[in-house]
């Protein structure tokens, strides 16, 4: 819980291995470590830092989007299918927008 690893899931955002604008979006904003998760169909952010106040518990979901951040509690299956080839980075400025 200590660690600040954060972990980011956009599922369903992967089109012939291109993904959609709103993970794009994402990608670009965080800037940090990301690959394509075992289905090829999704992909998964790791960063370093701390979730706003306001979100309370694990960490946040938004079906809507298929998108969902955890702090703890949750864990990923690693592909080393890499999206780009960015180490993890400190985003806790990008979290709070």
């Amino acid at each position: 819980r200590q660690d600040n690893y954060i972990g980011i899931d956009i599922d369903k955002c992967v089109v012939a291995g291109k993904t959609n604008t709103f993970a794009t979006e994402i990608i670009d904003t965080v800037d940090s470590y990301t690959e394509f998760s075992p289905s090829e169909k999704g992909i998964h952010i790791i960063i370093k830092g701390s979730l706003p106040q306001s979100v309370l518990g694990t960490g946040r979901k938004n079906t809507k989007h298929g998108l969902e951040i955890y702090s703890y509690g949750r864990f990923f299956t690693f592909t080393g299918n890499r999206e780009n080839s960015n180490d993890v980075y400190d985003r806790t400025d990008e979290l709070a927008e």
